[in-house]
């Protein structure tokens, strides 16, 4: 049976969506940073799609898609790896994408994997003390990310487990 992927409905499903909500909070408040966002990837469209976006402005952003390799989230998400940029104006990496909601031009950016393959993306920006984000911060995001990341394996291989239960009752 094929593992479920996050974007699909049930109430499994659901539970690791707020889950990682939830894991993206966490970061935000333990990194002091004042944005940040979760992006679910859509694999049937090869697109990032925005669950949510935490700031202390009100933007409604929410559902906004990326096709990987574009803007910032999707280059990150295709390249597969944590990033850390502590000055977007100077990054050979990437330039800025438009939105005026950021208040500094750090952030982090990290792509969520699980056995089922690429959840989506969390980015964290905008430390509250106006600095950039330091190595030791994308190491602390990183690491909570990969656990969070398990923890969304097992609801998910939960939501395997009852549906081949229900099929075997059958």
């Amino acid at each position: 049976m094929e593992t479920p992927k996050i974007h699909d409905s049930s109430k499994n499903l659901t539970l690791a969506k707020t889950f990682l909500n939830s894991t993206l909070r966490k970061l935000m408040a333990i990194l002091n940073a004042e944005c940040g966002s979760f992006f679910l990837f859509d694999p049937q469209k090869n697109e990032l799609i925005l669950d949510s976006l935490v700031n202390s402005k009100t933007i409604d952003v929410h559902g906004v898609k990326t096709r990987i390799g574009e803007g910032i989230a999707g280059k990150v998400f295709q390249i597969k790896t944590p990033v850390l940029v502590q000055d977007i104006d100077s990054d050979s990496r990437f330039r800025r994408n438009g939105f005026s909601h950021y208040h500094t031009k750090s952030f982090i950016s990290i792509p969520l994997f699980y056995a089922g393959g690429l959840a989506g993306l969390i980015n964290i920006a905008d430390k509250r003390s106006g600095k950039p984000f330091s190595e030791k911060d994308l190491l602390f995001a990183d690491t909570l990310c990969r656990y969070a990341c398990q923890v969304v394996e097992n609801i998910l291989d939960s939501h395997k487990f009852q549906q081949e239960k229900d099929q075997f009752a059958k």
